[in-house]
């Protein structure tokens, strides 16, 4: 009998919306279950600081799991609080994917304290680091702290089926055949640019665009703001849609995907787009240069820029050729270099370096 080695998964979120949870969960039902037992040790709750109770409870989940590696998913709060459960329980190999960094949000005293004591403790006092993307891998604050690093994994995705035909979806939000919809799926912050994206309706409103519409699927901290500001927009012009599970049945019924976001590593909300056959409007930061090529299957414009980002949008939404065209070339890159094939090769020979530790 083969005794697989047993692999717990730390990871803090909601399956679904992306982000290292999501990943977690991927990485769970793919083709590693095969040579590694998993087991979860999702934190379900947010820790709200430096959480003794939190780290504890964890920390026997592990004990009895007993795994042989402990794969801590993200950094943040929530990294610090599975690399310290791990320790507590006494597990002598860590790894930590970095999928972000609080370093690039909104400055306040609580990301200060995560970015420059937490974060670099989680770094350090881990076995092995990797990061799912090439600009996360190659920047200093990264690099200066890890002790071991591993490179970069980038994220990944099966292609999806093809779909024909409308499920119905674009009507049930009250859009009609002559719209143009473009969808946002992801955490209401104003961090994911929807701020700019507001004011980039407004200009389109003022040119006289009066068939784009976009769909905000997601929840967050800041949803408030952001659905103030697109009240002040025109009637219809943007819909919030909430927390969905049938994510890919929305992209698959949208035109295009637009993501505006301040600051990201490799969102993995690109990707499904692709996969689905969706041309992309984003913004030109962090490792989304590493998945979407401008004039091919999307369109780049700088953070920050409402006019260009107004500019992209109106150009897709008045050329659906243009945005098929990208799409179908976007869902060819996302099979080839985005594979869950290769991801998964590349995630083996990182457990098998750090299960050597």
């Amino acid at each position: 009998m083969i005794v697989r080695p047993v692999i717990a998964l730390h990871s803090c979120g909601i399956n679904g919306l992306g982000g290292p949870m999501t990943g977690a969960v991927r990485i769970m039902k793919s083709e590693l279950a095969a040579k590694y037992r998993f087991e979860a040790c999702h934190q379900t709750r947010p820790a709200g600081g430096i959480n003794v109770r939190l780290i504890r409870e964890m920390a026997d989940r592990l004990r009895a799991i007993q795994p042989d590696l402990v794969h801590v998913c993200g950094l943040g709060n929530e990294g610090f609080h599975g690399l310290v459960a791990g320790r507590v329980a006494g597990c002598r190999r860590i790894l930590v994917s970095v999928h972000g960094t609080q370093r690039d949000c909104r400055p306040s005293w609580r990301q200060w304290v995560v970015s420059r004591l937490l974060e670099p403790y989680t770094l350090r006092h881990a076995d092995g680091v990797y990061c799912v993307c090439a600009y996360a891998a190659g920047r200093n604050v990264i690099k200066r702290h890890a002790r071991r690093m591993f490179g970069y994994i980038h994220n990944a995705l099966d292609v999806l089926p093809r779909v024909s035909g409308d499920s119905g979806l674009r009507a049930s939000f009250g859009f009609v055949d002559a719209d143009r919809v473009a969808v946002f799926v992801g955490r209401l912050s104003v961090e994911k640019g929807l701020l700019d994206l507001c004011t980039a309706l407004r200009l389109l409103a003022a040119r006289g665009e009066d068939r784009l519409r976009v769909l905000v699927v997601g929840d967050g901290p800041d949803r408030l703001q952001i659905e103030t500001a697109a009240a002040r927009l025109p009637s219809g012009r943007v819909v919030f849609a909430g927390q969905r599970d049938d994510v890919f049945e929305i992209m698959q019924a949208s035109d295009f995907l637009v993501l505006p976001s301040l600051h990201e590593n490799l969102p993995q909300v690109l990707l499904e787009a692709m996969a689905c056959g969706r041309a992309v409007v984003a913004t030109n930061v962090g490792g989304i240069p590493e998945v979407v090529v401008p004039g091919e299957t999307g369109i780049l414009v700088p953070r920050s820029d409402a006019s260009a980002l107004a500019d992209a949008m109106q150009l897709l939404g008045r050329d659906p050729e243009r945005c098929a065209v990208y799409g179908e070339a976007g869902r060819r890159r996302a099979e080839s270099c985005f594979s869950m094939r290769t991801f998964v090769a590349s995630l083996d020979r990182v457990y098998q370096l750090s299960l050597e530790v």
